[in-house]
């Protein structure tokens, strides 16, 4: 889908991504066939509801309503991010690349705005701008965690779509992975700000998928996850409301992007939108990483490139850590797995 843009404006946003596509295909990461035998597949569910919220409503939406006090959502704790050592992640099996392609964002507006407070190095700073994109396209998401009984925090955002009512984030913010389940009490929270700013709502999961080598292997180079959510009270989808940022594919690994997220644990507390901004390297293994030193709540924030200030593509989510390296943090390889889920997913 590519909603209405300025046609001079998106032309150049396009130009430099195939400029990016050109110059760096030769940096494309080694991956596995695209006829391998089990190449995996998108698996879906709809959320589940713990037996303590469904008693509080006749129906999912107002049931989560009550169920997500702003003292539960305050106690959450932080998704650790998962981590590996090289050898591990050596290992798993790679994703698949085909030919690039991409969903425009909602809006892509003329210029480039840069913060006054810049994220330099591995150093994650908060996101000066409120109130339009990103920070409207981004927020917290909040779940109750099946294996360890637990409410829990990760990030997410809206991502463009037929349906108007997708979010992307990690897969393990959706399912635990191997022998796990899917996570249960789900919502959204875009523009999450110390938890007082309600002005862009609550949104309700009504339907979550990830990649089969998530959920039945948590092979951490397809942990990607896609989450529909429903209309609010006034019949909006959640892209009218907060707008939508775009995703790409089968670029090569070497973009310059923008991360953001809410990590929680220290010396972060998870009340502020964060982000850090530089390239990528693929460092000789399938996951693509980035000098940042976001940590657990952050997964599944989203990787923008091609990002003007306000909208990108999302070309990666927060997803792992190498054991021991807490300044870099990794994302699978968008590549034609990514494809399939978003495909799966973009319909309402």
């Amino acid at each position: 889908m590519e909603p209405t843009c300025d046609s001079l404006t998106r032309g150049a946003l396009l130009l430099a991504i195939a400029t990016a596509v050109a110059v760096g295909a030769s940096a494309a990461p080694a991956a596995a066939s695209s006829e391998a035998a089990d190449a995996g597949r998108p698996v879906e569910a709809a959320p589940g509801l713990t037996e303590d919220a469904r008693v509080l409503g006749p129906d999912p939406e107002r049931a989560l309503r009550a169920y997500w006090t702003e003292e539960r959502m305050a106690s959450a704790e932080p998704v650790a991010l998962p981590a590996l050592t090289r050898e591990e992640l050596e290992r798993l099996e790679q994703p698949t690349v085909g030919e690039p392609g991409l969903v425009t964002p909602q809006d892509t507006r003329p210029g480039n705005r840069v913060p006054e407070q810049s994220a330099i190095g591995d150093m994650a700073a908060p996101w000066p701008f409120r109130g339009d994109a990103p920070a409207t396209t981004v927020g917290k998401v909040f779940f109750y965690d099946v294996t360890e009984k637990k409410n829990k925090t990760c990030s997410a955002a809206v991502v463009d779509s037929e349906g108007r009512n997708l979010l992307w984030t990690a897969g393990h913010c959706v399912h635990g992975g191997k022998n796990r389940t899917w996570h249960q009490n789900w919502v959204f929270k875009p523009h999450y700000q110390n938890g007082t700013d309600w002005t862009y709502g609550v949104w309700y999961a009504t339907w979550m998928g990830t990649w089969s080598k998530w959920s039945g292997s948590s092979n951490s180079n397809f942990d990607f996850g896609a989450v529909q959510v429903a209309r609010n009270g006034w019949g909006q989808n959640i892209v009218d409301v907060t707008g939508a940022q775009g995703i790409a594919w089968n670029y090569p690994p070497n973009q310059y992007v923008h991360n953001f997220g809410y990590p929680g644990e220290y010396p972060f507390n998870g009340q502020i939108l964060r982000y850090c901004h530089g390239s990528q390297f693929d460092n000789h293994h399938p996951g693509i990483g980035m000098m940042c030193n976001m940590n657990g709540g952050s997964s599944g924030g989203p990787w923008l490139g091609w990002f003007n200030g306000w909208n990108g593509w999302i070309n990666g989510n927060n997803a792992f850590k190498i054991t021991l390296d807490p300044t870099r943090i990794y994302s699978p390889y968008f590549g034609n797995e990514v494809l399939s889920l978003y495909n799966t997913m973009r319909w309402a």
